[in-house]
């Protein structure tokens, strides 16, 4: 018998289309995420638990990794794009001549 799912969900129709609807907490409140299931309203529902399963599983992986992560960024992304990201993020709390001189240096 397959797993159960750990993060709740369900399928609701919107403006013609379904979409699961999965509920995260982020920051201790409930927060849902919608993802298209890529079937109009109305579908069979043999497909729409097909494709329900399989956006739910993409969804949890792609989450549990991101809760693995933290705060750290991918291990795959180039570390001149982090850097300038970094960058971004630390520019307003910097002088102008601290930003300049490290974006001399990336």
């Amino acid at each position: 018998m397959a797993a159960a799912n750990t993060l709740p969900a369900s399928v609701q129709p919107k403006k013609g289309r379904l979409y699961a609807v999965i509920q995260t907490k982020e920051n201790g409140k409930s927060k849902p995420v919608w993802r298209s299931l890529g079937l109009p309203e109305g579908s069979n529902k043999s497909k729409v638990n097909k494709a329900f399963r399989e956006v739910v599983k993409q969804f949890e992986e792609e989450y549990a990794e991101r809760l693995a992560r933290g705060n750290r960024p991918p291990s795959d992304i180039p570390i001149f794009e982090y850097m300038c990201g970094y960058l971004k993020k630390i520019q307003q709390n910097l002088q102008k001549n601290t930003v300049e001189s490290y974006h001399s240096m990336i």
